[in-house]
């Protein structure tokens, strides 16, 4: 792959559990004290004791990315089990019943420093929640049961929400006196699932919509598509274009509905937007979708989502890594449906066995 547009790191939070039952178990500082060599910073603890955190750092080279994150997913591994327990990287325990409702989530820090640069690539980011979710959810478990959600943890996330647009007057207004705007907006504005709102004003865009991804390469596909939009977004910002307002009550029905259903989720059509206005060889969400029906699949909207950012996915290298990542999108079996599968056709425990091989291997 060619340089990154932007820098990227992720932060994946990891469940630590028992590796007989796959239950979460409250022993991450256990394994930080058994951690040999200088990992302090890339390999960490977060909010629970059953919570443990890996940190790829940031990076404009994807290359390094690309070997950063299956390294320091096999390192914490080994002293997981040298410590005498299992990890799993999925958004809940599909077990345990949540002592403190530990959620575990996935975040990827895009490295935007101007202020209105910042502002476009979360506008348009957030144009495509619903499909970034639909492709993500794998938490459909909990206490050993099916919940009716795709994303357990979205559902029970309650504080993570569909941010509305921003505008550079707001974020910069923020800088200088962050409560108004806090008001204003809702309050836990840097905990929306894309952010410009960075803790100590980072020069990033944060998106912390995901679970926790099972799959190295799938997350390192993820970081590929949001690259890929913010060169859209980036070369929007140098035309002084705005990206595409969708209506936000659409966004709202529709990330609900990958939360519930994930790729098997039908989403509505705003009909004011039409993404060829730009000249683009792509109809995503255009009116002649809309006059077929008021609604689309998931797999659907994402396929018209890919074919947008094409041209950005060809500029940034990553054509390969996207066919091989999303190939699966015309099946509709995504992650989560293969965690279906597995259940069906054993029990919970044997999904938390499954989850744990895959989740040392990075492959599921």
């Amino acid at each position: 792959m060619k340089q990154a547009s932007f820098t990227h790191g992720i932060e994946q939070e990891i469940q630590v559990v028992d590796p007989d039952t796959g239950k979460l178990v409250g022993k991450v500082d256990v394994m930080l004290n058994n951690l040999k060599g200088s990992w302090g910073s890339t390999i960490t603890r977060d909010h629970y004791d059953t919570q443990l955190e890996i940190v790829t750092g940031i990076s404009d080279d994807f290359e390094q990315i690309k070997k950063g994150l299956p390294n320091l997913r096999a390192k914490a591994y080994e002293t997981a089990e040298g410590c005498g327990v299992g990890l799993i990287a999925t958004g809940v325990n599909p077990i345990s019943s949540s002592r403190s409702n530990e959620n575990f989530g996935e975040h990827h820090h895009i490295g935007v420093k101007d202020a209105g640069e910042k502002v476009r690539v979360t506008n348009l980011l957030r144009n495509f929640i619903p499909e970034l979710m639909a492709l993500t959810v794998n938490s459909p478990y909990y206490e050993g049961h099916e919940t009716g959600f795709m994303s357990t943890r979205v559902f029970r996330s309650k504080h993570i929400k569909v941010p509305p647009r921003v505008s550079v007057d707001s974020f910069e207004s923020w800088k200088v006196n962050p409560k108004p705007i806090e008001d204003k907006l809702g309050g836990n504005i840097r905990y929306w699932d894309v952010t410009p709102f960075t803790e100590n004003n980072l020069p990033t865009v944060e998106v912390r919509l995901f679970d926790t991804l099972i799959s190295v390469p799938y997350s390192l596909g993820i970081a590929i598509l949001l690259e890929a939009i913010g060169l859209k977004a980036k070369k929007m910002s140098a035309k002084n274009v705005t990206p595409p307002k969708v209506n936000n009550s659409i966004i709202e029905y529709n990330r609900l509905q990958a939360v519930i259903n994930g790729l098997g989720a039908r989403f509505r059509v705003d009909t004011n937007v039409d993404y060829l206005k730009e000249g683009e060889t792509c109809s995503y969400h255009c009116n002649r979708y809309s006059k077929e029906s008021e609604e689309i699949t998931a797999s659907k909207a994402i396929e018209h989502l890919l074919c947008y950012i094409e041209p950005e996915i060809e500029e940034i290298g990553g054509k390969e890594e996207i066919k091989a990542n999303f190939a699966s999108l015309k099946t509709g079996d995504g992650p989560a449906a293969k965690q279906i599968k597995i259940e069906k056709s054993r029990d919970v425990r044997y999904l938390a066995k499954k989850l744990m091989e895959g989740t040392k291997k990075g492959e599921f």
